[in-house]
């Protein structure tokens, strides 16, 4: 139980974190869903990728030396093929976040071991660097797939190859920028073409379709448009060809849309931020038909869920409350559904959709919607949309509202006392003025849950007074212990507070108005370019 000396009971958004808790404790909303379908699981193996593409959603950079942080363990790959076996996952997509094929044994791990219906293998091809390389990593492949088929003998691996302009800029060599595509499509043609269950395709961006067109012309090929809007009925793309080569051999060609993503995406720039939020209402509300943590068959629900490399799970997949701690290493299947759906904030969004949240979320802050929209990555849509805890509280007390309507909720007798009634039973306009009143904002709550961060206000503040440079830099070592990892994430807060992502009550505007120089100093003399924290886990969003 939370320590009742830190609750201020007459306005809970003084304390939100602490009232969450109190909430969730006490009340039991239970869930009609039940997953009898086949489900889709993303996971997202490493954060890591050399290839640094401006357009990457993920900002993966190699700044951060590998770690179980940033990169899933073997023992972490087994636990995730294991919850894929038990929660009847049907497509299984291993993806960004970093490139997975810089690791190797565990891509191989996977191809064995999963259990999926179609599991994709995404990559950039960087490793296509010669023909016998080529021909090792496709062999490798093809030998771990062949290898798991006595236990999922009617499974299929799909080997999805990211061919688009930024990847080829920093793959490809100048004088012939698609030979390392062109490498990976031969060798597959000679040696795998007849392989059941094994099968190599193209993804690229919409757009971008004369980058096709040339790489089917140099091999001979011909392209062919396709109704097939879908990988295998599971993830709507923009578009999708087949390539017909000289062999016979045929390879589905999908495009999706362009993310214009940023951690930080600058809220003052209108027409900017207009078209990110368009391009992420067109991805959530079109392809994903609103409902991204089901997958929706004829009779019945499957999953939708993300697993990123620390092993945090999300159980449905952008639904996510960031403060719920579900992770593969801790949690088997049935323990990550009952997770998942014992949390009011995460069961509403589920059931009702995203629209329904952003919708509750507008009542008090419609900087929280814009910025998750405005950041254009999915996986990213709830940590960064309930970064703020007291926008967590308010979603949570409104979807429990919604629920007693709807005759749903059932109280823990035990554990309701007057307060958690009073708190459940307030009007819309009593939430709202206590949202209002409260000053627990983003920097309050940095100041409570990140260790050195008050020392880091303190330099900046006198930073903004006095221009110093020097001292401002010792300050910043001294508060973050010499981490540049937390350095970045506090540089990140600055940039996002200066790009107008919060309601800010305790800085003055001569600190408000320092942040462009003390965030230059950070990047120059302390993190010197370079961006550890940047693309990490959702974790340290919380």
């Amino acid at each position: 139980m939370p320590n009742k000396d830190v609750i201020k009971p007459m306005n809970p958004f003084l304390s939100p974190r602490e009232w969450r808790r109190r909430l969730i404790a006490a009340i039991n909303i239970p869930t009609t869903l039940e997953f009898t379908g086949r489900g889709f699981i993303c996971a997202l193996i490493t954060s890591r990728c050399h290839l640094g593409c401006p357009h990457c959603m993920f900002a993966s950079n190699m700044d951060e030396r590998r770690s179980s942080t940033n990169t899933m363990t073997l023992d972490r790959v087994n636990r995730l093929l294991q919850l894929v076996k038990d929660s009847n996952t049907g497509y299984f997509l291993v993806s960004g976040g970093g490139e997975g094929f810089l690791e190797l044994s565990l891509m191989y791990r996977i191809i064995e071991g999963s259990s999926a219906d179609v599991t994709w293998m995404v990559t950039s091809g960087f490793w296509a660097t010669t023909e016998s390389n080529t021909e090792r990593v496709l062999s490798n492949c093809r030998a771990a797939h062949t290898g798991g088929n006595s236990n999922n003998p009617d499974r299929s691996i799909v080997i999805r190859l990211s061919v688009d302009q930024h990847h080829i800029d920093r793959i490809g060599s100048p004088d012939d920028p698609l030979a390392y595509v062109r490498r990976i499509i031969k060798s597959f043609d000679a040696a795998h073409p007849d392989e059941s269950g094994f099968s190599l395709m193209l993804h690229c961006l919409d757009g971008e379709q004369e980058l096709v067109d040339i790489l089917a012309k140099q091999l001979g090929g011909s392209l062919h448009e396709t109704e097939e809007k879908m990988h295998s009925k599971i993830k709507v793309t923009e578009r999708s060809m087949q390539l017909l080569l000289p062999s016979g051999l045929e390879l589905p060609v999908t495009f999706a849309k362009l993310l214009l993503s940023d951690m930080a995406a600058d809220l003052r720039n209108e027409d900017l931020s207009t078209k990110r939020v368009k391009i992420w209402e067109r991805d959530a509300y079109i392809n994903e038909g609103d409902r991204t943590g089901l997958q929706l068959h004829d009779h019945g629900y499957g999953h939708d869920m993300l697993v990123i490399y620390d092993g945090r799970v999300a159980g449905g997949w952008q639904c996510e409350m960031p403060d719920v701690e579900i992770n593969i290493d801790e949690h088997n299947y049935a323990e990550v559904m009952k997770r998942t759906l014992s949390d009011p904030g995460v069961l509403a969004t589920i059931e009702k959709g995203l629209r329904y949240r952003f919708e509750v979320i507008e009542e008090v802050s419609v900087k929280a919607c814009e910025r998750a929209k405005a950041v254009n990555i999915r996986d990213y849509t709830s940590p960064v949309l309930l970064e703020e805890d007291r926008v967590k509280l308010y979603y949570t007390i409104r979807a429990i509202q919604d629920f007693r309507k709807d005759g749903r909720m059932e109280a823990c007798a035990e554990s309701v006392d007057s307060e958690v009634v009073t708190i459940i039973n307030a009007t819309r306009t009593q939430l709202l003025t206590w949202y209002g009143e409260s000053t627990h904002d983003i920097l309050e709550q940095y100041r409570q849950q990140h260790c050195g961060f008050s020392e880091f206000e303190k330099g900046l503040i006198a930073f903004s007074h006095e221009k110093n440079a020097l001292k401002f830099v010792e300050a910043t070592l001294d508060a973050s212990k010499n981490s540049t990892r937390t350095v970045d994430q506090w540089r990140l807060l600055l940039l996002r507070v200066k790009h107008d992502w919060y309601d800010i009550s305790s800085w003055k505007t001569e600190t408000l108005s320092a942040l462009d120089e003390a965030t230059a100093i950070i990047d120059t003399h302390i993190l010197k370019g370079k961006r550890p924290y940047e693309g990490l886990s959702m974790q340290s969003l919380r």
